[in-house]
C-alpha cells in the first residue's frame, strides 16, 4: 500500500507540468513498438524515433462533448471537468474508456492519471509529456476553442484504430501513399475506415490551429494530411516536409 501511495504522489507531481492540448509520448515496447521506431529511423530525420505512440491531454472544460465517468471505472482520480484526459487511439485496453467503462481498441478517451500510473510501473515503457510551445487554452478565444474541439471529438467519436498495412506504412513512405490513398477511399465508403494515434492528434491539432500551414515549413495554401503523420513528426525534422517546425518542446519523462 506504502509503494502505491508512493507511485501516486510520483505521478500526480509529474501532472503538475500538463496543462489541456499538450502532447503525450510513449516509449513502447515489445515487436510493434520496436517496428515503428526502426521505422521512423530510417524515414525521418528527427532525433526523437524512440517515440512509438502519442495522444493529446484534453478535460471536459475545454471539450464539452466528453461524458462523465462511467460506474464501471475504478480510479483514485476525482471526475471533475478540469480532469486531466488522455484522447488517442490506440489497440491498448489495459485502461478502459472512461465513457463506456470498458477497454476499447481505437480512439478513446481515458483517466490520465491511470495510463501514467500504468507506464510509471512498466519495466520496459516510459511516458513523458510536451508542452505544445503555443498552446490554444492560451492564446484563442475560449467559445470558439471549446466549439472546435467539440466538434473535432464528435467526428472522431467510436472511430477504429487504423490497421490497414497501406495506411501505416504510407504515413513514413510517400511512394506508398497512392495505394493508401485507394484503400482509405474503399474503407471510408463502407464505414470501415480507422485512425491511427498520429492521424487523430493531427486533426485535433489541425482543428485547433496548432497545425498550420506554416508547420511544413513552407507556406502554400495547404495543410498536411493527417495520415502522412508519425508519432516523432511532432518534434520536427520530418523528411517529407510533414511538420519540420516543431510545434513543441522536449518530453518531459516521468522516469
Amino acid at each position: 500500500m506504502e509503494k502505491n501511495n508512493t507511485d501516486l504522489t510520483i505521478v500526480r507531481e509529474f501532472m503538475r507540468n500538463i496543462r489541456p492540448l499538450d502532447l503525450l509520448v510513449f516509449r513502447g515496447h515489445g515487436l510493434v513498438a520496436d517496428i515503428i521506431s526502426l521505422a521512423e529511423d530510417v524515414t525521418t530525420d528527427s532525433t526523437s524515433t524512440d517515440i512509438t505512440h502519442v495522444e493529446v491531454v484534453l478535460t471536459r472544460e475545454w471539450c464539452p462533448k466528453i461524458a462523465r465517468m462511467h460506474k464501471r471505472i475504478v480510479t483514485a482520480a476525482v471526475d471533475s471537468d478540469q480532469m486531466l484526459l488522455a484522447y488517442g487511439s490506440t489497440l491498448s485496453g489495459a485502461v478502459a474508456d472512461l465513457e463506456t467503462g470498458k477497454p476499447a481498441q481505437g480512439v478513446q478517451i481515458r483517466v490520465l492519471e491511470d495510463i501514467l500510473l500504468k507506464y510509471f510501473r512498466s519495466e520496459h515503457a516510459n511516458v513523458g509529456v510536451c508542452r505544445l510551445l503555443h498552446n490554444p487554452i492560451e492564446t484563442m478565444d475560449a467559445e470558439s476553442l471549446k466549439h472546435r474541439l467539440s466538434v473535432c471529438y464528435a467526428s472522431m467519436h467510436g472511430r477504429k484504430y487504423n490497421t490497414n498495412p497501406a495506411a501505416l506504412v504510407g504515413s513514413m513512405l510517400p511512394v506508398v501513399r497512392p495505394i493508401r490513398d485507394l484503400t482509405n477511399n474503399i474503407l471510408s465508403s463502407i464505414g470501415q475506415r480507422g485512425v491511427f494515434c498520429s492521424e487523430l492528434v493531427s486533426h485535433v491539432y489541425i482543428a485547433t490551429g496548432v497545425i498550420t500551414d506554416a508547420t511544413d515549413g513552407t507556406i502554400d495554401g495547404k495543410i498536411l494530411n493527417p495520415a502522412d503523420v508519425v508519432p516523432s513528426d511532432f518534434l520536427g525534422g520530418d523528411a517529407d516536409e510533414g511538420l519540420v517546425k516543431r510545434i513543441c518542446e522536449d518530453p518531459i519523462w516521468i522516469k
